[in-house]
């Protein structure tokens, strides 16, 4: 599994990143923050965000990560 860097610069633009969930985009809150960190602090709003996957794409020169829900059964039992 691929980690999560912060943005890099490619000539003198920084290429930047951008978090989706829920078809609601939210700014990079810190550059310097992994990919794992800024779920969690996501997750503070949106509880669900903290079991989703990431799906890491590219837009331009933007890197957009996805954050999407686990589809699973709660509470199911086998009998």
């Amino acid at each position: 599994m691929a980690t999560h860097e912060a943005p890099t610069k490619e000539g003198d633009k920084e290429m930047a990143r951008i978090f989706v969930y829920d078809d609601r985009e939210f700014p990079d809150p810190d550059p310097e923050m992994t990919v794992e960190q800024v779920k969690g602090t996501l997750a503070d709003f949106y509880g669900e965000i903290a079991n989703a996957s990431v799906k890491e794409t590219k837009r331009g020169d933007d890197t957009i990560y996805e954050f999407q829900r686990r589809v699973g059964t709660k509470g199911a039992s086998t009998r």
